[in-house]
């Protein structure tokens, strides 16, 4: 997969839940995308003069119990509100590409660094300047 340089963002810290907070770190672009299921099924697709989106997002859980994200809430918002889903979760090596898989567990005390690519493809000139996560609007700025 061809990945241009990363879009670093400024800091953005938010909070998920008591306790839990996380920071959207960059986002990193492709031109081309795998989707469907992992095995057999799976098609590539071609980005002209779009690109697909990945997120590099921090999650740190400061609570004593185990907290889950939810992957199937977190949106990235293009212009006119246009609504972009996660449809691929990786971490730790591990790649999620079903839904049924899509929530994933956060011990206590712990940060975890989460690869999130969305889909469909992402207008190659448009700042990303949006997310909703969890029914919440938030802004991003990219790093100067």
């Amino acid at each position: 997969m061809q990945e241009a340089a990363a879009q670093k963002m400024e800091e953005n810290n938010f909070t998920l839940s008591e306790g839990v907070t996380y920071t959207v770190k960059r986002f990193y672009n492709s031109k081309t995308s795998p989707y469907g299921d992992a095995g057999a099924v799976q098609t590539h697709y071609y980005a002209k003069d779009h690109r697909f989106k990945t997120a590099w997002i921090e999650f740190s859980n400061n609570m004593d119990k185990d907290i889950e994200i939810d992957f199937e809430k977190i949106f990235l918002i293009g212009a006119d509100n246009k609504r972009y889903h996660i449809h691929q979760v990786a971490q730790g090596m591990q790649i999620t590409t079903t839904v049924e898989d899509y929530k994933k567990m956060l011990k206590p005390g712990k940060t975890k660094v989460f690869m999130a690519k969305f889909w469909p493809i992402f207008p190659k000139d448009e700042k990303i300047q949006e997310m909703e996560v969890y029914g919440q609007s938030i802004s991003l700025k990219q790093a100067e």
